[in-house]
């Protein structure tokens, strides 16, 4: 945090595409410093993978803590997509989840409509060669 109590956007993941020690102001620079965008509990886009390999979770799938909770549950985010790799022979899934930059490696529970529940790991975004050790081949 500065010490106005604000959040760099370092923290907000945009490192790769703001320098904030400008010695101007630019487009943006308030927006990313609103309460509401440094929230620690708001929804954050993460990786994740299904515990089974095997499993494709549908899109919009509701994220839970504990799929054992009564009804009305407390959803902590959806699934935005969700594909087979055959790259990595395994699914993979982006979504939001509450906080989700802070829960790397967590387990996460989607209760599905047929009374299924899938558990997915919560990781990072970049699924292929994240190290970017291909490159260098």
């Amino acid at each position: 945090q500065d010490t106005d109590g604000s959040v760099h956007p370092y923290d907000l993941g945009m490192s790769w595409a703001v320098k904030e020690d400008k010695p101007f102001s630019f487009i943006g620079k308030r927006g990313m410093k609103r309460e509401d965008c440094v929230r620690t509990d708001r929804k954050q886009l993460v990786g994740l993978k299904t515990l089974d390999p095997g499993i494709v979770l549908p899109e919009g799938a509701q994220a839970v803590d504990d799929p054992n909770q009564p009804k009305p549950m407390r959803m902590l985010g959806h699934i935005t997509s969700s594909y087979y790799s055959a790259n990595l022979k395994r699914s993979i899934a982006m979504g939001v989840i509450r906080n989700g930059h802070n829960r790397e490696g967590d387990i996460v529970y989607y209760p599905l409509e047929n009374g299924r529940v899938v558990e997915a790991e919560i990781c990072g975004t970049i699924f292929l060669d994240p190290k970017g050790e291909r490159q260098n081949v």
